[in-house]
């Protein structure tokens, strides 16, 4: 997904380092190695890197970021061999402002695409999500969550970086982010998910270990390593 560079010029510049705010859902999962390679968004030649492992999905509402709020979607396959060890890359994530797409895509070399985030609450403690295409397109995800009302404040401060670092492909470079984050982690439910597999990878066919819902989040981004790919 690479936009043309008239918008890339019209798109305000924001450098990382970056401080978000927001809440979103964790998914984790284990899924086949075949059934990634063939619905998860992985390059042809990231195949043989692959390490079988956790992978997680995200959908979350940043309410506020350096560059502004918006929501964000993406699937962690799980990890794959690089030069300086094994990371986790991101092969299919989703965002709803250019400002994310064009600064995700240049600070970090993460591969945003942009879409349209509905983010309705139904309850206390239910949420109905939905992702499209820009402009009315197609459907992405039609997400249904849940959570409990019972929740426990962590910090990724206790984990080294090498086990927070993601590691990216893009445009020649391969950048190495280790993005650090607090919240209140509560205990939740994918209650229904629907997805367009053509555009995002179908949860339900995965085997989803556990979801949580992460409240009152800050994350930082900080700068990254860049090398030559």
């Amino acid at each position: 997904y690479h936009c043309s560079e008239r918008i890339m010029s019209e798109v305000e510049k924001f450098p990382a380092p970056w401080s978000l705010k927001g809440y979103g859902y964790l998914v984790m999962f284990k899924a086949e190695p075949e059934w990634l390679f063939e619905n998860g968004f992985i390059d042809a030649d990231m195949h043989d890197r692959y390490v079988p492992s956790i992978g997680t999905a995200m959908v979350v509402n940043y309410e506020s970021s350096s560059a502004g709020p918006y929501g964000e979607l993406l699937f962690i396959p799980g990890k794959f061999r690089f030069p300086d060890g094994e990371r986790y890359s991101i092969s299919k994530i989703y965002v709803s402002s250019m400002e994310s797409v064009i600064n995700g895509q240049d600070n970090w070399g993460i591969p945003k695409e942009l879409a349209e985030f509905d983010f309705t609450a139904q309850t206390a403690s239910q949420e109905h999500i939905r992702i499209s295409l820009p402009e009315g397109g197609d459907l992405i995800a039609d997400l249904q969550l849940s959570h409990k009302s019972w929740g426990m404040p962590v910090t990724t401060a206790v984990l080294p970086e090498k086990f927070r670092t993601v590691a990216q492909y893009w445009q020649d470079q391969l950048f190495y982010t280790a993005p650090s984050a607090k919240s209140k982690i509560k205990f939740a439910k994918l209650q229904q998910g629907e997805f367009n597999q053509a555009l995002f990878p179908d949860l339900n066919g995965v085997k989803i270990l556990s979801v949580l819902k992460a409240e009152a989040m800050e994350m930082q981004f900080p700068l990254p390593k860049v090398a030559a790919s």
